[in-house]
C-alpha cells in the first residue's frame, strides 16, 4: 500500500512508524503508550526521533506532512 512508503522514504523504525500513525490518528502520548505496551518515557523516546527524522518540530506539522494519510478515525 501507498502509505507505507510514505513511512519507509523517512526511514522510521517499525516503532516509529507504529507511534506516527497512531499520532495522525489523534492519541496522546499516553495513550499510545496504553495501546502499544511500552513505558511513556519510550513512547516519548520516538516521538522524538521520529520528529527528528521528520525534521518537525510539532504534531501540527506532522499533519501538514502526512495531509494525505488516511486517518480512520479522525475526528469530525
Amino acid at each position: 500500500n501507498d502509505h507505507m512508503s510514505m513511512f519507509k522514504k523517512y526511514s522510521l523504525s517499525k516503532r516509529e512508524t507504529e507511534v506516527c500513525k497512531l499520532l495522525l490518528e489523534g492519541y496522546t502520548l499516553r495513550q499510545i503508550s496504553a495501546i502499544i505496551s511500552i513505558a511513556y518515557p519510550t513512547v516519548n523516546t520516538y516521538c522524538t526521533s521520529l520528529y527528528r527524522k521528520l525534521k518537525i518540530n510539532s504534531r501540527t506539522e506532522l499533519f501538514v506532512l502526512f495531509k494525505d494519510y488516511p486517518i480512520k478515525n479522525k475526528p469530525h
